[in-house]
């Protein structure tokens, strides 16, 4: 998990301002008795996570996109047990000056289970 969260930090620090970034984990990014690390979420503010972001937790599917130089809390984020399908829906461009912008438009945490016993939504959730 160190080397992982190491090569992680590597990655972010040699891309260039605006870079987007986009991630995903369908189930665990870590064990239950190794969370990620405080240095792991430094680096997601880079990425625009937000200040207070929830730690993400072990058994959870989660989803990011954000870009290198974001202002904190300008990524679009979710989390969801693991059986739960992410979709996050936004547009990446570049502004008149050449800098990146992130145009937040949805997101849909869908129960897969609910989906198939008939219970769930297949809708997005607009912001």
């Amino acid at each position: 998990l160190a080397a992982a969260t190491k090569d992680f930090q590597a990655r972010v620090k040699a891309m260039k301002p605006g870079t987007p970034v986009i991630l995903g984990i369908a189930d665990t990014a870590a064990a239950a008795t190794r969370p990620l690390t405080a240095s792991f979420y430094n680096t997601l503010r880079q990425l625009g996570a937000p200040l207070d972001m929830p730690p993400v937790e072990y058994r959870h599917a989660w989803a990011f996109l954000g870009y290198k130089g974001a202002a904190p809390g300008s990524a679009l984020t979710a989390m969801g047990t693991r059986s739960t399908l992410l979709r996050l829906d936004a547009t990446f461009a570049r502004d008149a000056r050449g800098k990146t912008t992130l145009h937040k438009r949805a997101h849909d945490l869908t129960n897969i289970i609910d989906v198939v016993t008939g219970g769930g939504q297949d809708e997005p959730v607009y912001d």
